[in-house]
């Protein structure tokens, strides 16, 4: 992942329908315009760590897999080993994420550099029509509700059923079907489609406002990763 430093200053405008009187500072990062904050990274941790921060991620690519659950099976296999998910839940390996919408179902969620070698993965299975594989990078948008109060958001939008971590299902908000995976007890992640998109992030933005929802740029989000990564590794002996 490139350093701060390998950003390039893109100016200031919004990428998205944003909170009343918030101003993005946009750069490019990851071949990509990008929210590097919002005005104070630290002040942005704080948002993930106290209340829900919303961040944007339009740096991953998508790439869906359909097909028979045995053939779906050997594919995701091949990428990621024994961390298969099944159907309805999340596996995260690496920079890989997998979404296991249904047993013939899967979402892949990666940098930029990954799609090549999902695609070789799939390679006999797509010649003999057992699997299909579809780049949906500009189909979705990415966004990520991290902090304690981000399933209370959730709830306020109108999310009826209770979805445990490490799972991934179908929503409809605001009349939009979207997908969502519970990532971590304080962290969901959510695709929302091209079409009806915006309604969808609108529904959001109104039931996180009376929560304290604030925009989170990557910046803070690099460092918030960062120290739960630290904090996740064992102590040295």
């Amino acid at each position: 992942m490139p350093s701060l430093s390998e950003t390039t200053p893109h100016g200031r405008q919004p990428v998205h329908p944003l909170l009343p009187g918030t101003d993005a500072v946009m750069v490019q990062h990851h071949g990509h315009a990008m929210a590097a904050n919002y005005g104070s990274v630290v002040g942005e941790l704080a948002v993930c760590l106290k209340r829900v921060g919303l961040i944007d991620r339009p740096e991953l690519e998508l790439f869906e897999l359909r097909g028979r659950a045995p053939w779906l099976d050997q594919v995701l296999g091949a990428g990621i080993g024994d961390a298969v998910p099944t159907p309805g839940r999340v596996s995260t390996v690496a920079e890989n994420e997998i979404w296991r919408v249904a047993a013939d179902w899967a979402m892949v969620l990666g940098p930029h550099t990954f799609l090549t070698r999902w695609r070789r993965l799939a390679g006999h299975h797509l010649v003999a029509g057992t699997i299909t594989c579809v780049d949906r990078s500009s189909d979705y948008s990415a966004l990520l509700l991290v902090g304690p109060r981000a399933r209370r958001v959730l709830l306020a939008a109108g999310l009826s059923e209770e979805l445990p971590v490490g799972g991934v299902s179908t929503w409809v908000v605001a009349g939009v079907t979207v997908l969502i995976a519970h990532e971590a007890s304080d962290r969901f992640s959510l695709l929302l489609p091209a079409e009806g998109g915006a309604a969808a992030r609108e529904a959001l933005l109104e039931a996180g406002e009376p929560l304290e929802l604030g925009h989170v740029g990557f910046e803070a989000f690099e460092r918030l990763t960062a120290a739960q990564r630290s904090a996740s590794r064992p102590p040295l002996s």
